[in-house]
């Protein structure tokens, strides 16, 4: 097999270390050796370095196959020198760059999963319009429709939770699979636009315009809502030809956030 040695010693560790491997291989450096050596001579030099190892030795070794491609064996001493790869580092630092921690979210699966279930539940709530009716049955009407139904579900579901905390409007969603449940009254209550609860854009102004959905939702619901508003692409704001006037690109989303008032 062919070898290559890299040694991270320091001190006296360097002199003892280059006097042994310097028996076995070439030097490619000041600090690297290269060489073909059959496995009981490759075990011979570990043992060597083993037996004179002191606390500033780090030796790896490195097994190169073919051109491209090598593969740590094993390293003697200190193996801080080097990473899992055998790779020796050009800075380091203390600081949790990596951030490893917040990348690892699985041990909130269970709650990711809810979260995706009740979006699920909910994205499609402003299909029912009228307007979104009538495309359906009459392919040929090539209008486009002046509301995104992502922001419909959205509002939908807004007027939905009202003013209760999360823990509130979800005791009310799972009261609607109670059998006993007055699901009429919920629903009337619900969808009542009279009452402020359901907000019209562009015909309850200005209450619509001051109480934008990812302003005034709890947490959990604002979650929810996201889910559901983006759950086609992500939204853009408009974008202003030279006139003034409000263009729709090819990747443009007519709806927006809490700035504007979807049109």
């Amino acid at each position: 097999m062919n070898v290559l040695f890299v040694a991270q010693c320091t001190k006296r560790a360097l002199t003892e270390t280059r006097r042994i491997l310097d028996q076995f291989a070439e030097r490619r450096g000041e600090r690297t050796w290269q060489t073909p050596i059959t496995q009981a001579g490759l075990d011979t030099v570990r043992k060597l370095l083993r037996q004179t190892a002191r606390k500033n030795t780090a030796v790896a070794c490195h097994w190169i196959h073919g051109r491209d491609h090598s593969e740590l064996l094993w390293v003697v001493g200190d193996a801080s020198q080097f990473n899992d790869q055998g790779a020796v580092p050009t800075n380091t630092t203390a600081s949790n760059v990596l951030r490893a921690g917040d990348e690892n979210a699985w041990h909130h699966l269970p709650q990711m999963t809810a979260l995706a279930a009740l979006a699920a539940l909910l994205h499609d709530l402003g299909k029912a319009t009228q307007a979104f009716q009538d495309k359906l049955r009459n392919p040929g009407l090539r209008e486009r429709n002046h509301y995104r139904h992502e922001w419909v579900s959205v509002r939908l579901f807004q007027a939905f939770v009202g003013q209760d905390d999360d823990a509130g409007w979800l005791q009310r969603l799972a009261a609607y699979a109670d059998v006993d449940t007055d699901s009429q009254a919920l629903e009337a209550t619900w969808l009542d636009h009279t009452g402020g609860r359901l907000l019209r854009d562009g015909l309850d102004e200005p209450q619509a315009q001051q109480h934008l959905p990812f302003a005034h939702l709890p947490p959990l619901a604002q979650a929810v809502a996201w889910l559901v508003f983006s759950h086609h692409r992500l939204p853009c704001m408009p974008v202003k030809n030279t006139q003034g006037v409000d263009t729709e690109g090819s990747s443009s989303f007519r709806v927006e956030l809490d700035n504007e008032n979807p049109s």
